[in-house]
């Protein structure tokens, strides 16, 4: 009604403006107030439509303002205040979105209202379930002759709302099914109870589901609630119920691979299907459609299987309720016959009835058409015998006829092809032919039968040429055939020409010997008359044992084997290179196996698949990739062996090497196993029945009874032979290597087969064109092959399709159209379609110097196919103006999906490729869409967009996980597309499809991974095999597009069968700023002067600036050399355009922002493509890889680096969508602007310290110029990837620095007090000035201590530590002392010298220093007592100190790394020089001086102080100190060294391990990364066992720290462990320190990284967790707000998590180096730039020490009183430590060499080396002490003796002497 009055009014303003006749200013105001408000009124009239509760239009109303208005109280006025014209485009898309969500709800409602009146059930989408309980048996007849069945497959809807419940309730029941025949119809129990009791818990529960759905069958009861179904059994949750169940089921079918087994064993067929299609097969209903199914997957030559139905008579009671009307009948299937390509049809011998198990009766149709082969092959050698006579006769009348008779030829050939199948006729050819030639052999007629070939040649190639002057064929079968049998007229004849050169007169002559004779019969009997001799066994009666069909060759019989083949229905001849088959059957007969060499490209899969079509082999192939699965490889080897079958392996190479060293062991183990059989078959051939399957015997193979057939062989395609190549399987290779192929001969059998008037000449010409192109480019020749197959193919379908009947005018032009079709096929094909310019023309040229005609197919015009303005609106709205180029490429891309499956879109970044299928795909949906007969051809198009950088090869094609195997993401899209398109064999084979489906690959690299498993897609058959043995045809009407860069590096293969469709973007960017320059004056209200100057900018400005840049060579920051670069003008167009948009538009608003960190090296960078395919507007879900939309108002923001060392550079293809923003590097003075400010406000705070202005920039400019003097000085390399310093090094060094304490107490800043009196009669300074003077020293050395800890800890050695504290060192003597250090630092790091300040020597310098100050007073309370006032200035007026020395310059620090040598006595002399120079500088200086010293350099370190002995520290003891607070204060080692001892001692730890000053070290730094928030660091080693695991220990026993261990085993741990620590330190707020392993993966460590970052990573808690955390956090902080928002509390906790959880990651040299990605570790370094240390094994002087320390304390055996005297082991302690020093480091050395994996050499091993030479001490002392007593023992016992002795001789003596008296008293 608006619009009706307001038309009605301007109509009237113009009828009074005529009537009037005058300018009205009145009039036209109104006028133009009426037109405006008419540009309001589409967008008022789509506002009142919305629904007032829309949330797109409640954001619409606070975006314009009015969000605090009641939207039903809002106004017209309020409305058009606001500016609606500018968000007319935001209006226009919430009201398509509204409108679009309305209309799907009426749908739903309307579906639903539908299947409630049509009571659509449940039951009709269930499976035919056999084994049910007795009272479902009722519902189940009734589901059979359910009258709603068909309504409901007719329903789409169905699958919209309950799609997800009804497939996972499918794929539950299919393995219910199977495990209930396994049970109940095989009778095999379960091997244990467990998955007895596991399966009946799933069958009660799907029993209970059908009790369930019987009582409530309606399928809408799956989604509306219903009081009749548990809510466990609806919607979501049943859905989940059944995955969970299958996933179950799974596990128990994967427990029964014995089943599985048995059940393939009878049919070996089945072991090229997966589990899953074997489970399937099992339980597929006995339907002649689902059997069609799997006779095409197990027969891949069979298209369909001929059926008939009959109806038998039953009067059964079983029979009652069966579907059909009239009771009692059964019907009864029966196959009568096989199709295949081109219409052939082989009869069986007799009907094979359906047989309910449907692997049996697939065993059987093997057989039976096996058996059909064999009897026709033998009657159509008997048909041709018959004709022959007729033939020869003719071919001898040639001379006198002079001319071919060329009807009875082909017509005879013509009538066996109607009435055998194609491979018979031509294998009868060849045992006719061999026969022929045979006999002429022994009859001495070899050099007749050359005339009779060519003439046979020409009278083939003659019926050619007529069909082609308009003669058709019945069918393309019999065009296949001539064609087939011109090629085999070629081999003969050049077989004969051989025979006759060489003069064969005998049949053991070996160029008769090597060729492949085909017999009929006996192969080891030779008749006097072959032909007779074989008329005789063709026309014998078959009933009993028909003959056998042998190929001799080189003394060897191999049986043809009668595999249906089918016809080869391509236009290119089948050929068999003589050398490489003859190896590969001698191979096969040998070890059966062989190997084919040679690059891709060289056919040889070809090759391999002529070979088994000459034996008639079933050939198995099998495209290796690197995640195929073990136990699938072995499957395939099983099903070769058992069914007698080739298996090719192509590209083996891909395997892995355990793989291939696997294949080796499998295949030497088939080759003991075959090889005898084999042997002792080869003996007894005239047994041999060729109906049945030819049995060897059986054996054992991976622990099964496996039953071999005869024809058993394994080949493999590698490129060449590595060395890689494991010795078991180079053992039984038996390579060889193929040749370049004779392109001429390639190309002239086809041009011949086609039937070409100028084959020869053609072929020629184009043969010596490719050979002239490979001399273009340097490099080894590329195989063509490929190339020219293409366009040939190519050229006969340009030729079929534009076939006319000529005239005989027309009939001389022949050989110029087929010359034209072939240049044309050529300019279409990859080899033109180049970007190099000057290759391109080289080409051009060479192509007009082979081919006359080509200039004048070069002149011709482009023909549009498309309709041009549809095509140009598309573009334009697109954002793309329609220049020749983009038009060309969407026509080239229109032309190559009518000629192939497989396109490559080629370009860089930015040239339009998406845009060129985008519009094709919208243009072909619009003419699909048209009421016209011109575009019934047209059909319309579904488009899948998929990323496939983004996805892992597992999650691309498929992983096993546990037992089960889950689909990719690729192999879905392909079974969802296939489903959709299921057809009848009439309809495929006419080709009718109703849709196209579109799949957009978009990869970054043309040599990315996920190209090659899907090239089997684009060859012959077109079929996708998965890596566990799956095979998924390509659906009909399914196209592939990849969108790559260029072809570099991409096989010949992919290349060769695809259609390439090049984007050059030359002009892409002029045509969007056409299009720009053109869409601003409708967007916005612009004056004509301002679009004129813009106009004259875009056409002036613009191209100069690109025309300037182009000229300097400059390129985008973002774009390293080498790599590929984005179209000119591109991405600087694209942001010219938002940017001006920017500018031009007031109203900008930002939505949302993401942020981006580049993930883990590869070929690409998944992360980086996720988010261009978010960009895009989808994304992969990560559970369940479905892709998802997102909301449009997405916008992204990403921050970059310039890429550096180590770093990946970004995709042109990901930066060209942003608006790239350049910031101007960091200076000096941006750096001191941002960091002194905060570095002052701190120093404010210290009541001692003065000047803070002048120190705070001091500190600043120091830690700048240490960044660049220790970054030019020690660079990153491959070797020091760590050595990697940025400005983050400078805001960690200011940061670190606050660790600092403002208030000390009583102590002060040092921990030692006696230091302080040292500095006070050093410096002659007393009181406040003493203590000024001491803050002021303690906070630069504080800053030596920190640029210490950043920017030495982490670099290799001692030498290199030393040398970078040379340059703090000096760095802070320039920028706080204003000099030069006193001492030379110029040493380089080859000389170590102790660095030492001399010592004060003379009272008189100490004078020197008094004279300087006022001594008139000794009060502290005097201002400036000793006359060193600093002169003080405003910040703001401060200059700074003075500017850093040359050291920090590049070409001083080569100087300061020359060997400058010094003697030691000129310390003291340049020590007093210095003091007289600061003595006079001092005395000189003016009140005029704006900067003077804020430390002299006497004062900053101490005698004999190296800047390594600095130490800043907390106390390292245990627990807290109630007396004081542990502060950060400058300490001594040897009180720390004690501390930790006894640190030590208290957790029960080895205090010797810390007696070690590096340990000392390593400690007190991580007790500095534990101070401080946020702070983590990273332990390097070159070695293992340095003690890193002690350190972090005592660490966080010191800092009272909960200590975590990653766990390095399963990912459920991890994520325990990672959980665990979050909630101590985010819940519970306590300190964690989580110690991180060097053996976890690159998963967890960027898990690691967003958690040390941002508190979480991506699946760490679920929404159960969350909650618990929301609650918790709740319930501990009571002042919460209990309305804050959830997303507040978890930020608070994830902030909480940030600053208490520290982690402390080891990293080894070799992860650094080698393993790790360098962009992850970089992050590493940055995220742990607060402590990265290096952990070094202890050298001599710590052995020695620890060695000192530990004797020194070991206590001796108490020896009693009378002790004897031992060695005293601490007279030796020093020599001792040395000997126990350099043992322990010869052991580490020798380990070093033989195995440094392993700890053996430890500092632990080293003290329990101590312990055990002080336990061995011990008993050596103890064994002196029992032996010297014994040796005392033994001497008090000789004495005891001796006394004895001496008693009793002094006993004889006196009785001697009383005897002599005796005798004398007797004598008297």
């Amino acid at each position: 009604m608006a619009q009706e009055k307001t038309d009605g009014w301007l109509a009237e303003a113009a009828r009074l403006r005529a009537t009037l006749g005058l300018h009205s200013p009145v009039l036209q105001c109104s006028t133009c107030i009426l037109e405006n408000f008419c540009s309001y009124l589409p967008l008022l009239t789509k506002l009142s439509s919305l629904p007032t509760q829309s949330l797109n239009l409640q954001a619409l109303l606070r975006a314009l303002g009015l969000g605090n208005l009641n939207v039903e109280l809002l106004t017209l006025g309020q409305l058009l205040t606001c500016p609606l014209l500018e968000f007319a485009d935001r209006i226009n898309q919430i009201w398509r979105n509204e409108n679009e969500q309305m209309h799907a709800r009426e749908t739903l409602q309307q579906l639903e209202r539908v299947w409630e009146v049509r009571q659509v059930r449940l039951l009709n989408f269930i499976l035919h379930v056999p084994y049910e309980p007795p009272a479902l048996e009722r519902s189940k007849r009734q589901m059979l002759r359910n009258p709603h069945r068909d309504i409901v497959a007719k329903d789409s809807g169905t699958f919209i709302l309950s799609g997800g419940v009804l497939e996972a309730w499918m794929t539950f029941q299919q393995k219910w099914i199977f495990l209930n025949k396994v049970l109940h119809e095989m009778k095999i129990q379960f091997p244990s109870s467990d998955l007895n009791s596991r399966f009946k818990a799933m069958d009660d529960q799907y029993r209970t589901l059908m009790k369930i759905s019987v009582a409530d069958p309606l399928v809408l009861s799956l989604v509306v609630p219903s009081a009749k179904r548990s809510p466990d059994f609806q919607g979501q949750r049943l859905q989940q119920l059944l995955q969970a169940g299958s996933v179950e089921l799974e596990s128990i079918i994967m427990a029964l691979k014995s089943v599985l087994y048995g059940l393939s064993a009878h049919f070996p067929r089945l072991f090229f299907l997966s589990d899953s299609e074997l489970v399937a097969l099992l339980v597929a209903p006995l339907e002649p459609c689902e059997a069609q199914i799997w006779v095409r997957r197990c027969f891949p030559h069979v298209l369909a299987v001929s059926f008939t139905v009959s109806f038998k008579y039953s009067p059964t009671e079983d029979n009652m309720d069966a579907p059909e009307s009239r009771p009692g009948i059964q019907t009864q299937v029966k196959a009568l016959a096989v199709l295949g390509t081109g219409g052939e049809e082989v009869k069986l011998q007799q009907p094979l009835p359906l047989h309910p198990d449907l692997p049996k009766w697939l065993a059987s149709l093997e057989n039976g058409l096996r058996l059909a082969l064999v009897h026709m092959l033998q009657g159509c050698v008997a048909a041709h015998l018959a004709l022959a006579p007729s033939l020869d006769k003719a071919f001898k009348e040639l001379p006198q006829q002079n001319q071919l008779p060329l009807e009875q030829y082909v017509h005879h050939w013509l009538d066996l092809v109607e009435a055998f199948p194609w491979q018979c006729v031509l294998v009868a050819e060849e045992v006719v032919w061999w026969a022929e030639m045979e006999e002429a052999l022994l009859e001495g007629r070899t050099l007749a039968m050359v005339p009779t070939h060519v003439c046979k040649l020409e009278v083939l190639v003659q019926a050619q040429r007529a069909l082609r002057d308009g003669k058709p064929l019945p069918s393309v079968r019999q065009t296949s055939l001539l064609r087939a049998l011109l090629v085999m007229a070629v081999m003969h004849r050049d077989i004969a020409q051989v025979l006759k050169e060489q003069k064969v007169s005998d049949l053991t002559d070996f160029h008769w010997a090597r060729q492949l004779k085909y017999r009929l019969g006996s192969p080891h009997i030779i008749p006097q008359s072959p032909l007779q001799s074989l008329k005789t066994i063709a026309s014998t009666k078959t009933s009993l044992s028909p003959p056998a069909c042998w190929i001799d060759v080189l003394g060897r019989s191999f049986l043809y084997n009668y595999e249906y083949l089918g016809p080869r229905l391509g236009p290119l001849p089948s050929m068999l290179p003589e050398r490489p088959a003859l190896v590969l059957l001698l191979a096969l007969d040998e070890v059966a196996c062989g190997t084919l060499l040679g690059p891709d490209g060289m056919g040889k899969t070809a090759m391999v698949e002529s070979l088994a079509q000459a034996l008639g082999r079933q050939l198995v192939m099998m495209p290796c990739l690197p995640q195929i699965e073990a136990q699938s490889l072995s499957n395939y080897l099983n099903g070769a062996l058992q069914a007698g079958a080739w298996l090719l392996l192509e590209a083996a190479q891909h395997l892995p090497h355990g793989l291939l060293s696997a294949l080796g062991q499998r295949l030497a183990e088939l080759h003991n196993l075959y090889a005898p059989l084999y042997q002792q078959a080869s003996q007894s051939t005239s047994t041999i029945d060729p109906t049945q399957p030819q049995l060897l015997g059986s054996g054992f193979f991976e622990k099964q009874h496996v039953c071999m057939r005869l024809g058993y062989g394994c080949l493999l395609t590698l490129p060449a032979l590595s060395t890689a190549t494991p010795a078991n399987l180079h053992l039984l290779l038996r390579p060889v290597a193929l040749t370049l192929p004779n392109l001429q001969q390639v190309a002239e059998l086809t041009l011949l087969g086609a039937g070409m008037r100028d084959a020869s000449r053609i072929a020629t010409r184009l043969s010596k064109f490719f050979s002239l192109e490979c001399e273009l480019a340097s490099g080894p020749r590329p195989c063509r092959l490929p190339l020219l197959k293409q366009v040939l193919r190519d050229m006969i379908q340009a030729l079929n399709l534009t076939k006319e009947e000529p005239s005989s005018q027309q009939r001389d032009s022949l050989a110029a159209i087929e010359e034209t079709a072939l240049l044309h096929s050529l300019l279409r094909s990859p080899l033109f379609n180049t970007f190099d310019g000057v290759r391109l023309h080289h080409l051009r040229e060479l192509l007009c110097g082979i081919f006359p005609s080509a200039r004048q197919v070069l002149a011709e015009p482009v023909t549009h196919w498309l309709r041009t303005p549809m095509l140009m609106e598309e573009l334009q709205q697109a954002g793309l103006h329609p220049s020749p180029n983009i038009l060309g490429s969407v026509e080239q891309l229109s032309q190559a999906l009518d000629r192939a499956s497989g396109i490559l879109l080629l370009g860089p970044a930015g040239s339009g490729k998406t845009t060129c299928w985008r519009s094709l795909f919208k243009i072909q949906n619009r003419l699909a869409a048209m009421e016209d007969t011109s575009t019934d051809n047209c059909l319309p198009v579904e488009i899948t967009h998929l990323y496939p950088s983004v996805l892992s090869p597992q999650e691309f094609l498929g992983w096993l996980e546990g037992p089960c195997w889950h689909q990719g993401i690729f192999p879905m899209l392909l079974h969802a597309a296939s489903q959709y398109k299921t057809m009848d064999p009439e309809s495929r084979a006419q080709g009718s499809l109703g849709i196209q489906h579109w799949i957009i690959c978009d990869g970054a690299s043309s040599s990315a991974a996920w190209l090659d498993p899907i090239t089997c897609l684009l060859s012959d058959p077109p079929q996708l095999i998965l890596p566990n043995g799956q095979k998924i045809e390509r659906p009909p009407g399914t196209f592939l597009l990849m969108e790559v860069g260029d072809a570099t590096g991409m096989s010949p293969t992919v290349v060769g069968h695809c259609a390439l469709v090049w984007c050059d973007g030359e002009q892409t960017w002029q045509g969007m700023l056409s299009v720009l320059m053109a869409a601003l004056p409708h967007e916005y209200c612009l004056q004509p002067q301002t679009v004129t100057e813009l106009n004259h900018l875009a056409e002036v400005l613009v191209p100069a600036t690109f025309q300037f840049l182009t000229h300097l060579g400059a390129s985008s920051l973002l774009q390293t050399h080498g790599q590929k670069a984005v179209c000119p003008g591109v991405a600087e167009i694209t942001s010219l355009a938002r940017l001006l948009r920017c500018l031009l538009d007031p109203h900008l608003r930002i939505d949302k922002k993401e942020t981006h960190k580049p993930d883990r090296e590869k070929s690409c960078q998944p992360v980086l493509e996720t988010l261009r395919q978010a960009i895009d507007g989808t994304v992969c879900a990560h559970s369940t890889l479905e892709l998802q939309k997102l909301q449009s108002t997405v916008n992204f923001l990403a921050t970059a680096t310039v890429p550096g060392f180590c770093e990946r550079p970004l995709c042109p293809r990901l930066f060209r969508l942003f608006t790239v923003l350049a910031l101007a590097n960091m200076t000096q003075d941006i750096l001191l602007s941002r960091h002194t400010p905060v570095i002052q406000s701190w120093l404010e705070r210290f009541p001692s310290v003065e000047r803070e202005g002048v120190l705070a920039r001091a500190l600043v400019q120091a830690s700048v110029d240490a960044w660049e003097a220790v970054g030019g000085c020690f660079m990153p390399s491959p070797l020091h990837p760590h050595y990697c310093f940025s400005l983050h090094s400078v805001s960690q060094l200011l940061g670190s620095l606050q660790l600092l304490p403002t208030r000390t107490g009583s102590r002060g800043f040092l921990d030692y007090p006696n230091h302080q009196e040292h500095l006070r009669r050093v410096s002659g300074l007393r009181g406040t000035r003493l203590t000024i003077m001491m803050a002021m020293r303690n906070m630069v050395r504080l800053w030596l201590h920190e640029a210490q800890r950043t920017f030495c800890d982490r670099l290799d050695s001692p030498r290199e530590r030393s040398y970078c504290a040379k340059l703090l060192l000096e760095v802070a003597q320039s920028v706080f002392c204003c000099g030069p250090v006193p001492q030379s630092l110029g040493k380089g790091c080859e000389e170590e010298e102790e660095e030492r300040v001399p010592e004060v020597e003379s009272e008189g310098e100490l004078a020197q220093w008094e004279d300087l100050s006022n001594s008139g007073s000794d009060t502290e309370e005097e201002e400036d007592p000793y006359g060193l006032r600093f002169i003080t200035v405003p910040p703001s007026s401060d200059s700074g100190p003075a500017p850093s020395i040359a050291l920090v310059k590049r070409e001083n620090t080569e100087r300061i790394s020359q060997k400058i040598k010094q003697e030691e006595g000129t310390g003291a002399s340049s020590y007093k020089l210095q003091l007289n120079k600061s003595k006079n500088w001092w005395q000189k200086t003016s009140t005029m001086d704006l900067v003077s010293p804020l430390l002299l350099p006497v004062l900053l370190l101490c005698p004999q102080e190296k800047p390594s002995d600095l130490v800043f520290s907390q106390d390292l003891t245990l627990g807290p100190n109630s007396e004081s607070p542990n502060l950060y204060l400058e300490r001594q080692w040897e009180s720390l060294g004690e501390q930790l001892a006894m640190s030590a001692a208290q957790l029960k730890l080895n205090p010797h391990l810390v007696q070690c000053h590096s340990m000392a070290q390593h400690v007190a730094r991580l007790v500095r990364v534990l101070a401080r928030p946020r702070q983590h660091g990273l332990l390097l080693a070159g070695a293992l066992g340095t003690g890193r695991c002690t350190a972090i220990t005592l660490a966080a026993s010191i800092c009272q720290a909960r200590l975590f261990h990653l766990p390095c085993g399963s990912e459920e741990a991890i994520l325990q462990c990672l959980q665990e620590a979050s909630w101590h330190a985010g819940m519970l707020g306590k300190l964690v320190a989580l110690l991180v392993p060097r053996g976890v993966d690159l998963t967890t460590l960027h898990r690691l990284l967003a958690l040390g970052t941002s508190g979480s990573f991506p699946d760490q808690y679920t929404e159960a967790d969350l909650d618990n955390i929301e609650e918790h956090l709740l319930r501990e902080n009571l002042s919460v707000k209990q309305t804050i928002r959830k997303e507040k509390l978890l930020q608070r906790f994830y902030q909480q998590v940030c600053s208490n959880l520290h982690m402390f990651i080891l990293i080894e040299d070799d992860q650094a180096q080698k393993q790790l990605p360098s962009n992850l570790f970089l992050r590493l370094l940055q995220l742990t730039i607060a402590s990265i240390d290096r952990y070094e094994p202890w050298d001599q002087d710590s052995l020695i020490s620890v060695v000192q320390h530990h004797l020194k304390g070991a206590q001796g055996l108490p020896f009693g009183d009378d002790s004897l005297k031992c060695p005293d082991l601490q007279d030796s302690i020093p020599s001792v430590a040395k000997a126990m020093a350099l043992i322990h480091l010869s052991a580490a050395s020798y380990h070093g060499h033989l195995c440094p994996e392993l700890p053996l050499v430890t500092p632990k091993t080293f003290l329990d080396f101590l312990d055990t030479f002080m336990l061995l001490q011990q008993q050596m002392i103890l064994k002196m002490k029992n032996k010297a007593q014994r040796i005392n023992n033994v001497l008090g016992n000789l004495t005891t003796l001796l006394e004895q002795h001496s008693t009793q001789t002094n006993r004889v003596f006196t009785l001697e002497q009383e005897l002599k008296d005796s005798l004398l008293d007797i004598s008297q």
